[in-house]
């Protein structure tokens, strides 16, 4: 299991929420010792405590619509229930070998999200993902099929060294710096791009 990045995940405002949950002192608002300094039994805060209120879905940690993690994954077909992914989610996932998310309403792939998925050879997007960021694909050197009908920017190194990957998305219109650098895309239509960064097709 991908604990770390189910911990990165913790944000300040779920803290604060834990912390105004158990009130003053360490109790609950309205629980003995709860307006008491000192007061109650303490609110903590820990990995368990997380993971309980995620559940997981073929293989995939997923708290409050967001992928936040995973455990060992093979081929993943995403409900329409799931709205965003984390940043670096599923990063180093090397079971992960397919993920479908067009069921989704997600509108970005993150930064680092599927970096160093070594294993990974499919990935289907929606259409209403737009963007893909920074890294988020960069070292999945299996990757030969992506759909991706509604992405029109991608971010630096974001299919960076994706060595299996010959077509890059006709949508495209900016291509970050190096972000097909080392790929296995030979020919791009310029056409319609508005912006293209530093060694995007190197």
């Amino acid at each position: 299991m991908n604990k770390m990045n189910l911990i990165c995940t913790v944000t300040f405002a779920t803290i604060a929420s834990a912390a105004l949950a158990a009130g003053p002192g360490g109790g609950g608002g309205n629980q003995p010792g709860g307006n008491q300094p000192g007061g109650g039994a303490s609110a903590t805060w820990t990995f368990d405590t997380f993971l309980a209120a995620s559940t997981a879905t073929s293989g995939l940690i997923i708290r409050e619509g967001v992928i936040i993690g995973y455990d060992n994954p093979t081929s993943a077909t995403v409900a329409s229930t799931v709205t965003d992914i984390a940043e670096g989610a599923l990063a180093g996932c090397t079971t992960l070998t397919s993920i479908d998310l067009s069921a989704t309403s997600i509108t970005e792939i993150p930064e680092s999200a599927f970096a160093g998925c070594s294993n990974l050879t499919t990935v289907i997007l929606p259409s209403t993902c737009t963007t893909i960021g920074a890294n988020a694909f960069a070292g999945c050197t299996k990757l030969a099929t992506l759909t991706a009908p509604g992405v029109t920017t991608v971010g630096n190194d974001s299919f960076r060294a994706c060595s299996a990957l010959t077509t890059s998305p006709s949508t495209i219109r900016a291509a970050g710096a190096f972000s097909f650098a080392q790929s296995g895309v030979t020919s791009v239509d310029l056409a319609g791009m508005t912006s293209v960064g530093e060694g995007a097709f190197a």
